[in-house]
């Protein structure tokens, strides 16, 4: 079976090291320098020179392990959002789902998970390598409680990993 042409979104957030990432010969990495994700909170500009330099770094890290790339800087459609450049890249017929780790900005997360249902969109959510613990174990973790103090949580992972 032939496997499917995917476009990976990268976030400035998830520039995980690439022996953690996994990526496939049938993949092309998607990153984009947007201004919405730079703007919708307050944040100083030399912590935004840090993302655009780190995500650059990570590009060319990318480029240099033969990956392909597509890549919007700043200086190509800044002001377009997000996900209509991703819709354009989509759009162009080559890619048959979109793969992608959890994205804790639950705004954007949001933002994402309607783009992909309203344009009916095959997608993969890969599990984030950010956190020792995942979603679902959390979930469990708060279920009941009525109130959630980490450090309870923290303690709770340190036995489980002992």
């Amino acid at each position: 079976m032939k496997a499917k042409k995917s476009l990976r979104l990268v976030l400035g957030n998830q520039l995980f090291p690439f022996r953690d990432q996994q990526f496939n010969h049938n993949e092309t990495i998607f990153m984009c320098e947007d201004f919405g994700l730079c703007s919708y909170v307050k944040h100083h500009k030399s912590k935004i020179a840090l993302f655009f330099s780190a995500m650059r770094s990570f590009r060319d890290e990318a480029l240099r392990k033969d990956l392909k790339v597509i890549y919007y800087e700043y200086s190509q459609d800044f002001n377009k959002h997000y996900c209509e450049k991703l819709l354009e890249t989509i759009s162009s017929g080559e890619f048959e789902e979109v793969v992608f780790f959890e994205i804790e900005d639950k705004a954007f997360e949001k933002e994402i998970f309607k783009f992909i249902d309203k344009d009916k969109i095959s997608f993969i959510v890969k599990p984030s390598p950010m956190f020792l613990d995942n979603r679902e174990s959390f979930a469990e973790f708060s279920r009941e409680k009525k109130f959630i103090l980490q450090a309870n949580h923290y303690k709770r992972m340190r036995k489980k990993l002992d």
